[in-house]
């Protein structure tokens, strides 16, 4: 048996996927329209959070703001000044450490 509806207009039953009503030619397309005797309308499951798809031309985008902020610059001076002090305080113990203490060796230093 298919589910049933009642037109809002003339009282009349009604298929419940009906577009119009057959009696009074009421336009049921509607849900609150068509759901009379259905009763209320189902529950729906919570709205997924819309996930960020960026294409290629969403990252160019990106990146022309970032780069027209100075972010991009900045970020890069930020890493040449990380790379330059592990640079020079790997460069210390490397050569300074052995050197010293070859030195000291030389002269009976401890």
């Amino acid at each position: 048996m298919r589910p049933q509806a009642v037109c809002p207009r003339c009282q009349g039953t009604v298929s419940a996927t009906a577009a119009l009503c057959p009696h009074c030619n009421l336009y049921l397309l509607d849900w609150d329209a068509r759901r009379g005797a259905l009763g209320p309308a189902p529950a729906s499951k919570p709205a997924a959070r819309p996930r960020i798809r960026l294409g290629l031309a969403g990252w160019l985008r990106v990146a022309r703001l970032l780069v027209g902020s100075g972010m991009v610059v900045h970020g890069l001076l930020v890493l040449l000044q990380l790379v330059e002090g592990t640079a020079t305080l790997l460069a210390w113990v490397v050569l300074w450490l052995p050197l010293d203490a070859l030195c000291r060796a030389s002269r009976g230093d401890r």
